[in-house]
């Protein structure tokens, strides 16, 4: 009986903790990074793509990716900041508005804030905004209209007809 109510607990929390947690991994448009991970970024100075890659590419104004390293992670803002050659610092975001467009398969978790091609050489697409769920990932619930009624859930008093159904 003890092993039974053990997994019953696992597995409580697996699916109520772990599939929410795994779940936001895997949104598109997002690129996961922790400090110390190696990345190629835009490093333009007025290019406003903030484009992130785990591959070498080119950003959407076709100008080539440097490789730098994460120092910093801020997950409320949603932003990491790299270590660039020659010393210099950037902030980026790591959700994008156009992300790598061929699927789970690929690996080059391409982001950017403007549309070109991932590092694939593949044009990226529109991330779409994330659906409103009731939670768990399941679609939200429409919402019915109420009924009318009459009070107390009783159902509501029919019009005057001015006698005999007229």
């Amino acid at each position: 009986m003890s092993k039974i109510l053990k997994l019953a607990c696992l597995m409580v929390f697996f699916l109520g903790i772990g599939a929410p947690l795994a779940h936001a991994a895997d949104q598109p448009g997002k690129i996961d990074l922790k400090v110390g991970d190696t990345a190629w970024f835009c490093a333009c100075d007025k290019c406003p793509c903030e484009t992130i890659a785990r591959k070498p590419a080119k950003c959407g104004c076709n100008v080539d990716l440097v490789k730098g390293t994460v120092t910093a992670v801020d997950a409320a803002a949603g932003t990491v900041t790299a270590s660039l050659p020659g010393g210099t610092t950037k902030t980026f975001k790591t959700t994008g508005k156009y992300t790598c467009a061929c699927g789970p398969a690929c690996d080059c978790g391409m982001v950017s804030q403007n549309p070109g091609n991932c590092a694939c050489n593949k044009p990226m697409t529109a991330v779409s905004p994330a659906p409103t769920t009731g939670g768990y990932g399941a679609p939200a619930p429409a919402a019915a209209p109420a009924p009318a009624t009459g009070g107390y859930g009783a159902p509501a008093p029919k019009p005057a007809t001015g006698g005999y159904g007229r």
